[in-house]
């Protein structure tokens, strides 16, 4: 009851220090900058075309980037700071690995989904948020298309602002589990990008045949996966848990190794 009351209580201070580090707002700040990077020279005439298209761009792999700013790089940070011996002897290696990996998750899924909504919010000061032919096609084929119906963009943008987030909380996990290896931390914050396009380049034959298992179909809801959202949602946050956890898992085991 003691490890289990001490491993809450990693947790909660974890948590409560993702919403006071300014790192976290520099993240969010980056993730809206990095969409506005992604439609330079193509702007379009709505708030949703712009978002669609942003999180289409090139620029956009900037954000996973943001989204790692704040914890992605925690466990060298504190093996260097010698914070983590301190926090090990209160509770528990196993106790301090999952609480960094739950908030290392949890911190890139906030700092996506606020930075998308900001990114709409200011987009929506100088146009309209949608027309009729976005709304068609969204209703015939996106994800959270009710919102869209209901007029509640700004939640339509978070929507999926989260579900982007759950895939940059997996990379960001991997960042996190390289600086374990990499000291140079600008090397360890371009670990997400390298992934993401590791694993969209060498999963492309395993992909055309099956789109379940394509980062893109997956974690962009404009493709709405099996025509159903709760069931998309269900899947992206499966497939990022368990990715998570097991980076989790290797993260201890190197730990334990360094410690």
């Amino acid at each position: 009851m003691i490890k289990s009351n001490r491993g809450r209580g990693y947790f909660l201070t974890d948590i409560g220090r993702v919403f006071i580090k300014k790192e976290t707002y520099m993240g969010i700040i980056g993730v809206t900058v990095a969409l506005f990077f992604s439609i330079s020279g193509n702007i379009q005439t709505t708030v949703i075309s712009n978002f669609l298209y942003g999180t289409y761009g090139v620029g956009f792999l900037l954000a996973f980037v943001f989204c790692a700013f704040s914890y992605g790089t925690v466990y060298s940070d504190e093996l260097e700071n010698g914070y983590i011996r301190y926090s090990v002897i209160r509770g528990g290696l196993k106790h301090y690995v999952i609480s960094k990996a739950a908030t290392i998750f949890l911190s890139s899924v906030v700092v996506m989904a606020a930075g998308c909504g900001v990114f709409g919010i200011l987009c929506s000061l100088h146009m309209p948020w949608a027309d009729v032919q976005i709304c068609k096609e969204l209703a015939a084929s996106g994800g959270y298309a009710w919102l869209i119906k209901e007029n509640r963009y700004v939640l339509w943008l978070v929507s999926y602002g989260l579900q982007w987030g759950m895939l940059a909380g997996s990379l960001s996990q991997a960042a996190a589990f390289a600086s374990l290896y990499i000291t140079n931390r600008l090397l360890v914050l371009s670990v997400p990008v390298f992934c993401y396009q590791a694993i969209t380049e060498f999963s492309v034959k395993l992909t055309e045949k099956n789109s379940m298992w394509s980062i893109q179909s997956v974690f962009d809801a404009r493709y709405q996966m099996f025509g159903d959202d709760r069931k998309m949602f269900l899947w992206a946050l499966g497939l990022s848990l368990c990715t998570t956890m097991a980076l989790c898992g290797i993260s201890y085991i190197r730990l334990k190794k360094r410690i």
